[in-house]
């Protein structure tokens, strides 16, 4: 499989930022098609928060949100829907692109930022 052999290479790599973002950025495609995280479900219905996730961060309206390893931005976006400002931060530039593309649903306090710096 090639997710194995891939995995198996980067843990021997002493490049291991250059290539988790080049395996983050090779699957990220696959996780958007995925049924795992239904993108279309997504896209017809306003959150991809689970109940427990939104009964843990409780009322945060009026607050700034730092998402880390957004990915490709559901989670972002559906805190952004509740009222949430949030800046959604991925190492890999692919779900960005992605996450920005999402933005074509209209909303205005996400932003999505690149986190790689070059050596």
């Amino acid at each position: 499989m090639w997710f194995s052999s891939f995995h198996d290479n980067i843990l021997d790599d002493v490049d291991y930022l250059k290539n988790n973002n080049a395996f983050w950025n090779a699957i990220t495609d696959l996780h958007q098609k995925s049924e795992f995280y239904a993108v279309d479900w997504f896209i017809a219905n306003p959150s991809s928060l689970n109940t427990i996730e939104v009964d843990l961060l409780g009322d945060v309206r009026d607050k700034r949100i730092l998402h880390l390893q957004c990915h490709f931005g559901m989670d972002t976006i559906s805190l952004s829907k509740r009222g949430e400002v949030v800046t959604g931060v991925d190492l890999s530039d692919a779900s960005i692109t992605k996450a920005n593309e999402r933005l074509a649903i209209p909303i205005v306090d996400t932003v999505y930022n690149l986190s790689v710096t070059e050596a």
